[in-house]
């Protein structure tokens, strides 16, 4: 059954925060979903957006929905940020926190309530795979290609990196080298460091290219074209 939308205010907010270091340390209390439409914690938002707690197979799933879904939202999710995404957290918390045996390890709070901060403003669970798929769509296959609750090495990497993140080219680059069409999902070992052209080389190249070129002017192809020899058995 679909939900409105709503913001935790800063109540609601210190009690999921409260919730998540209590996880941290051990508790295996139920997330506190009560504070979703209680009043004393979370207000409603001027425009009306619906969601339903659906089960997603991957990142990339979940936001073909949630983009859609929260549209009518607008602005409000920037203007509102901390409040709305720590809402849609909690909301579908079962699904970026999973148990096992009654046990959930949370992970850094930012995965959850967003911080606002330069170093882990992507880092989010939830806003950090929405604001890549609405920029680029299904173009960002290889940044989504991960269960919800996990954060995916491609997204880390590229979306943490301003002038990757923002280049179609550096992005449809990446994809090329990492993601198998075929078999719809990213290759073995490309994101392991000591993998010869593998994504941490990537990175370190393009950010040396940048350097020289323009790399905005330029499409996938031609970003390719100027990587080292290294690179050319991911092509394959």
């Amino acid at each position: 059954m679909e939900q409105p939308v709503r913001e935790l205010n800063e109540e609601g907010t210190g009690h999921f925060r409260e919730y998540l270091r209590a996880l941290a340390e051990g508790s295996r209390q139920n997330p506190p979903r009560a504070i979703l439409f209680d009043d004393r914690f979370s207000t409603s938002l001027p425009q009306g957006a619906m969601v339903e707690d659906k089960v997603f197979a991957s990142r990339l799933e979940a936001m073909r929905y949630l983009v859609p879904a929260l549209a009518p939202l607008g602005n409000v999710l920037e203007e509102r940020f901390e409040g709305v995404w720590s809402w849609l957290a909690l909301f579908y918390f079962d699904q970026i926190c999973p148990g096992k045996e009654g046990k959930r390890t949370p992970g850094k709070e930012y995965y959850y309530i967003p911080d606002t901060g330069y170093l882990n403003r992507h880092r989010h669970l939830l806003a950090a795979p929405y604001k890549t798929f609405k920029r680029h769509g299904e173009g960002a296959v290889l940044l989504l290609d991960s269960p919800l609750h996990l954060e995916n090495p491609f997204q880390f990497h590229i979306a943490s990196r301003p002038s990757f993140i923002s280049n179609p080219a550096v992005l449809e680059a990446a994809t090329r080298l990492y993601y198998d069409a075929k078999h719809r999902h990213p290759k073995p070992g490309a994101q392991l460091p000591e993998k010869a052209g593998g994504l941490i080389r990537f990175v370190d190249v393009v950010e040396q290219l940048e350097l020289t070129y323009d790399l905005y002017s330029l499409d996938g192809e031609k970003v390719l074209s100027l990587l080292p020899r290294e690179f050319q058995a991911w092509r394959r």
